[in-house]
């Protein structure tokens, strides 16, 4: 054979491997069976529900036209995972019959959902991946044969069945099968074979919670209209709940926690830790609780055990330093200063004003002539390192400010003045697309209003403020996007503008009605949006720890990753808006 044929026979193998791929992984036609339309998933999950709960009085089931039913129910009990129990029969009340055994043991003061299924696709998974081109968070996933395992989409995303890229996580896939009752062993065996034919499906679910009727499980989503102190308060109160139950002993925060796979990173950030206990000194002047405060407590022991001697990079002066793998940040220093500032106002205990005075002079002397800072540098060589951020500066300020309101040394005043103009110059000539969004900066400005109105740049928090408005999705997104910061948008980005545009409402106020009026909705849309990541106790049936997850919140609109800082911005922006929605 001649290597023209060779080439030839290669590129065709090669076409039809590849085509073959691609065909693999398409959905295919109808499946061969139908499951009930969503009017009719609907009717039935709430008969269900009702005939779960009143096994002897419950009316009759309704009839499908279907040749099968596919039906889960949870049963909820109060900070324990759920338990979920699946049927897959030819009807109803074959249904009713595949759950008879359990029922009896369902507790009074637990709740039941039923979810049932509907609109099935049929795919074709091909390895190695086994990707699917379906989201986790809408959809299902039942296994050809169903004996292998079925699976509804908020346990697809409490497990992290799939990873963000549609991939299958086949171990997981094989502790899921295990622990439901599948066969396990089937399972795996059907995960060297490829293509793995599976079928994709939607739910309708009815929930009956303890003392009410059942219901279908409507949308959670609030929207900035429908959002009041109450609730804002509530959700803080959740969030700060989280972060108490966060600080160890010893006083270090559970700094990354996976809620769904239980998992502790071990990296860790002081700058993020000082800006934590921030947000929960915050909660305390609106909301004081004696675990709460314990907790910040062992957290400000913990800071200030990495608190030592420095020398700062440009004055020289003696002065003390946070200091983390050998790192000085500007950043950490003002969000230390920060937090300090804020306990000593909350509490009206001033014993630690000795370290704040010391992190100031540090700050004060990283500063150069032209007010811009060093950024960080090496603790034990005292060598500046080469790297900037642009949030440590408005940090800084901020810190500095809140300290001058405390402890009026002009000293304080005057770096940070020097901080916020050399900041607004050096975007003086930035186009609006790249405008840092510089929440800190936002809130310096803040305090300075409060020190000096006439020494606030108020074309730059107009111009700012405005930027930042323009950033936000409002129109022609999914509505999941509407308050949101990007695309996807998550909470983190969305928090922090939150939190920047809110502390400068009362400038704003002060300037045009109409203005301040657009961005306090602006503010709302934004924390609309972040609740929708907050973890409620709806989110946690399906983890394995719900107590220790609920009320953090997490990045991303359908993920279980909770950092403390995420959920610290998320709590600051909350705060804030409490008192928008007063007026204050």
């Amino acid at each position: 054979m001649n290597d023209n044929r060779i080439t030839r026979l290669l590129c065709v193998l090669l076409w039809l491997w590849i085509v073959c791929g691609i065909a693999a992984a398409q959905p295919q036609a109808a499946p061969p069976f139908t499951l009930p339309e969503q009017a009719e998933a609907g009717a039935l999950a709430l008969a269900l529900t009702d005939a779960v709960r009143n096994t002897d009085a419950a009316p009759p089931l309704p009839d499908v036209q279907a040749t099968e039913v596919w039906a889960a129910l949870t049963v909820m009990t109060a900070g324990a995972p759920a338990d979920v129990v699946w049927a897959t029969a030819a009807d109803a009340q074959a249904v009713m019959e595949a759950w008879t055994r359990i029922l009896p043991t369902i507790p009074d003061t637990a709740g039941v959902r039923v979810d049932v299924a509907y609109g099935p696709v049929r795919e074709r998974l091909a390895a190695p991946e086994f990707r699917t081109s379906r989201s986790g968070d809408a959809w299902g996933l039942a296994f050809d044969p169903i004996t292998f395992g079925i699976a509804l989409p908020a346990e697809i995303e409490a497990r992290q069945l799939f990873d963000a890229n549609g991939i299958m996580d086949r171990e997981r896939w094989i502790d899921y099968a295990t622990e439901r009752g599948f066969d396990a062993d089937g399972l795996a065996e059907a995960l060297t074979f490829s293509p793995l034919n599976v079928y994709r499906f939607q739910t309708v679910t009815a929930v009956q919670r303890p003392g009410e009727p059942a219901a279908l499980l409507e949308s959670s989503r609030l929207y900035a209209e429908s959002l009041t102190p109450a609730i804002l308060r509530d959700s803080a109160r959740a969030a700060g709940d989280y972060l108490a139950r966060s600080v160890r002993p010893d006083g270090q925060f559970d700094y990354l926690y996976d809620a769904g796979t239980g998992d502790l990173s071990q990296d860790y950030n002081m700058l993020r830790h000082a800006g934590t206990m921030y947000a929960m000194i915050e909660l305390e002047r609106e909301s004081p609780d004696p675990v709460r405060r314990a907790a910040i407590g062992r957290a400000l022991r913990y800071a200030l055990a990495h608190v030592g001697p420095c020398v700062a990079p440009v004055s020289r002066a003696e002065a003390a330093c946070l200091i983390e793998d050998d790192e000085i940040k500007l950043g950490g220093q003002g969000l230390l200063l920060l937090a300090l500032t804020e306990y000593a106002e909350v509490t009206g205990d001033a014993q630690y004003m000795p370290e704040m005075r010391a992190l100031a002079e540090w700050i004060a002397g990283a500063q150069s002539a032209d007010g811009t800072f060093v950024h960080i540098v090496d603790a034990r060589s005292g060598q500046v390192r080469d790297f900037e951020s642009s949030y440590y500066p408005g940090e800084a300020a901020f810190g500095l400010l809140r300290l001058y309101l405390l402890d009026p040394d002009p000293r304080w005043l005057e770096t940070a003045q020097r901080a916020v103009g050399a900041i607004i110059a050096a975007n003086a000539d930035t186009a609006d697309d790249d405008l840092p969004h510089d929440h800190w900066l936002l809130y310096a400005l803040s305090v300075l209003h409060e020190i000096d109105p006439d020494a606030v740049d108020r074309d730059y928090v107009r111009r700012l403020a405005w930027v930042i408005t323009q950033a936000q999705h409002r129109v022609r997104v999914p509505d999941s996007w509407i308050g949101g910061y990007f695309s996807p948008p998550a909470s983190t980005p969305t928090a922090i503008r939150s939190e920047g545009l809110c502390a400068v409402l009362p400038i704003l106020a002060g300037e045009d009605a109409l203005i301040a009026a657009d961005v306090r909705d602006v503010v709302l849309a934004g924390v609309a949006f972040q609740l929708q990541t907050q973890i409620t106790a709806d989110d946690t049936i399906y983890l394995a720890d719900p107590a220790r997850a609920l009320g953090g919140f997490a990045d991303e609109l359908y993920g279980y990753d909770i950092r403390i800082d995420t959920v610290q911005h998320n709590l600051s922006a909350l705060l804030c808006a409490v008192n928008a929605l007063a007026g204050e």
